[in-house]
């Protein structure tokens, strides 16, 4: 493994925070997820909010995504980087790269464009998760499905 490899964050969250911080007061949009078990939706909140301040925060843990900072913004939430799938000015899609002050890559790219296989065993397993709860007899939710046949695997990416 390189040693770059092994530092986390990297220079590239670094450079977003900074961009976060000198964007204080004024109204950003953000892209975030969040993780229930089996699925990781991407949420988009429909307007933008004015970011309050960027703290530090207190346990980060990259086995679980919580990345050293958290966002405070004037909706009364307080965001981990690790939730947020990127961070814009201006307008809220397709924003250009200069108007980008923070992007989650190791995650935009697990979540959004990894290809994946829904096999007949997941499908099973999610048909037997959603039946239990309408039931009353909750089941543990499947995993997430891992990439297609013959794409490589990132190290620790569904653990």
């Amino acid at each position: 493994m390189a040693a770059d490899a092994e530092i986390w964050p990297d220079a590239a969250y670094q450079d977003g925070v900074e961009a976060l911080r000198a964007h204080l007061g004024e109204p950003v949009w953000l892209l975030e997820t969040t993780f229930n078990g089996w699925q990781a939706p991407v949420l988009h909140p429909g307007e933008p909010v004015r970011l309050l301040a960027v703290v530090e925060y207190p346990e980060p843990d990259p086995r679980r995504g919580l990345m050293p900072h958290l966002l405070i913004t004037d909706d009364g939430l307080g965001r981990n980087l690790g939730r947020l799938l990127r961070v814009s000015v201006e307008r809220p899609f397709d924003p250009a790269p200069e108007e980008v002050l923070y992007r989650n890559g190791p995650l935009v790219e697990r979540l959004c464009f990894r290809q994946r296989r829904l096999s007949h065993a997941w499908l099973r397993e999610a048909a037997h998760y959603h039946l239990g709860r309408v039931l009353g007899r909750p089941t543990p939710p499947p995993a997430i499905p891992g990439p297609a046949e013959g794409e490589g695997r990132d190290e620790g990416a569904d653990g």
